[in-house]
């Protein structure tokens, strides 16, 4: 991972390892169980698009109060080779064969726990889909803010119209390089996230500091990511569908983490979504006013946003 602009959240390197699989190389966020847990479990998180290890990092130490965290880079995310560097196009089947990979590879087939954010609980859905015998592996699926399909998202057409002909150029080889030697020079993204820090709602009201490190943050994602993929991606998820893989439902529960406030999704249509692809469906609501915790966020502030049902979901011994 070369990136020339450090985060304001530094992981410690005890819980960072090297991965390669099938010539991807990343990290894996790793934090292995505390004594005093009572009932560990194995949990495999998934971030979503625009994320890195140092973004979630609080959310895998909250998770580390209830058992070993594993947590992959993704292809093309936090830093790792994008799919197109070998060759291949960052499509849900490339993306549910290397999560397939990386379980068997890292022998977490038996009794896993899913933590699987937006559009990583996309890729864990595709996973069980596209290998019917890995839900198996699976002892309880757990999404935040996940969705099913395309028309799960709350946006409007002309929303969704200015949106696409934004990302669609960036999504293709060469409109990726135009991009990134107009708009993700150094120069340009420090510029576009001083204006952006002002405006932007989870930076409302934050002190100086606060506004500076959501700032930093901001420059290391789009700096670590890959912007080809990220926009490949976002016109994927738009498009998706994941009922159409349905005839066969995933024989498991997910357990949804929502909020009331997502400026993305609407929660019924979610619901119905999912319920079309697995044999059962819960949804937790909690307290938190955008689709995903301030990316600056420490452990106390996610600890403090989970609500009585999600700690006793992750408590419990089994579900």
């Amino acid at each position: 991972m070369n990136s020339h602009i450090k985060p304001p959240i530094k992981v410690p390197s005890r819980h960072l390892r090297r991965i390669n699989i099938n010539k991807l190389r990343g990290r894996l966020l790793y934090l292995p169980a505390k004594k005093q847990t009572k009932y560990p479990k194995k949990i495999v998180m998934l971030a979503g698009q625009h994320a890195a290890h140092e973004r979630l990092y609080a959310v895998a130490q909250v998770l580390n109060d209830y058992g070993e965290v594993y947590s992959p880079d993704l292809p093309g995310f936090g830093g790792m080779t994008s799919f197109y560097k070998i060759g291949k196009q960052p499509t849900y089947d490339n993306y549910a064969d290397y999560l397939y990979t990386f379980l068997k590879a890292n022998r977490l087939t038996e009794d896993v726990w899913f933590f699987s954010w937006s559009f990583g609980a996309q890729v864990m859905t595709r996973m069980f889909q596209k290998y019917p015998h890995t839900q198996q592996w699976v002892k309880t699926p757990i999404a935040f803010v996940g969705f099913a399909r395309g028309s799960d998202f709350n946006v409007s057409r002309w929303y969704k119209t200015w949106l696409f002909a934004l990302i669609y150029p960036a999504s293709t080889k060469w409109g990726a390089r135009l991009l990134q030697a107009v708009a993700f020079n150094k120069f340009t993204i420090k510029f576009v996230m001083t204006i952006f820090s002002l405006t932007k709602a989870k930076m409302q009201n934050d002190n100086g500091n606060l506004r500076r490190d959501m700032k930093k943050m901001e420059e290391y994602l789009w700096t670590v990511n890959d912007r080809r993929t990220h926009a490949a991606t976002a016109v994927m998820m738009f498009h998706s569908d994941l009922t159409r893989y349905s005839d066969d439902k995933i024989d498991l529960k997910l357990h949804n983490i929502i909020t009331d406030s997502d400026q993305y999704f609407d929660n019924r249509r979610v619901k119905a979504s999912f319920e079309k692809i697995y044999m059962g469906y819960k949804a937790y609501g909690i307290d938190l006013r955008v689709h995903t915790p301030s990316m600056i966020a420490d452990k106390q502030e996610v600890q403090d946003m989970l609500s009585e049902e999600v700690i006793k979901l992750l408590s419990a011994k089994d579900v």
